[in-house]
């Protein structure tokens, strides 16, 4: 992840989130990703809950 992407995620949350939150999340969330891919996992029809 670039420290590009990071500041933009920082700016349009307000801040909420810290480098280290952001840097942390997108390595443990490409490692699930990647083991249920592995898995063939069909990943399509999964929802993610927003607010």
């Amino acid at each position: 992840m670039t420290e590009k992407s990071i500041r933009d995620i920082t700016l349009i949350k307000g801040g909420t989130f810290t480098t280290q939150f952001i840097i942390r999340f997108d390595k443990e969330w490409g490692e699930v990703t990647r083991t249920l891919k592995k898995s063939g996992k069909d990943l399509k029809n999964i929802s993610i809950v927003s607010r």
